[in-house]
């Protein structure tokens, strides 16, 4: 979602690979997208390590590390590039996370900053919205189809997709 988020939502090319569970899961890989003479994207992923779940956008006049929890950031670093080589200004930017409600709580470390995307979904459907102006049908479409490109590409498939498969 950050590279469409980056880069636009054209379908970029994509190269894959992934080392897969017996079963068929992939339990980490690696994507490349290549937008054509604009940009490109890599993203790694595991479920075999603990990660420390940055993200970095390098652009020509420095660089932003969104600091994990990936899911929901709280914090940035802004770098930009000094007249030294390889020296650049940091700055900071923290968005606290909400506080949740009394008897709430969550599951994994920072989710309560999910909460800012119910209250958007809230606001769409008070506004009588299809689709949220901040992530709009267009996106979420253009990572269903890079996603299904990078399954192709490994080899994951899901069991309604098997022609085996029967719903009782």
């Amino acid at each position: 979602q950050l590279a469409t988020m980056t880069f636009g939502t054209s379908i970029p090319e994509v190269k894959s690979s992934a080392i897969l569970t017996p079963l068929g899961v992939d339990a980490e890989g690696a994507l490349t997208l290549t937008w054509k003479d604009t940009a490109s994207a890599s993203l790694l992923f595991t479920i075999r390590a603990c990660t420390p779940e940055n993200s970095v956008i390098m652009c020509d006049k420095g660089y932003v590390r969104i600091h994990g929890q990936a899911h929901c950031p709280d914090r940035m670093t802004v770098s930009r590039a000094s007249t030294d080589r390889g020296k650049f200004v940091a700055e900071e930017f923290s968005f606290p996370l909400p506080k949740l409600k009394r008897g709430l709580s969550v599951n994994y470390p920072n989710s309560e900053g999910m909460v800012y995307q119910v209250e958007a979904v809230e606001k769409c459907i008070r506004d009588g919205l299809l689709e949220c102006p901040e992530y709009p049908l267009e996106e979420s479409l253009s990572i269903m189809k890079i996603m299904d490109i990078y399954r192709q590409q490994v080899g994951v498939t899901y069991p309604s997709e098997s022609s085996n498969c029967s719903v009782s």
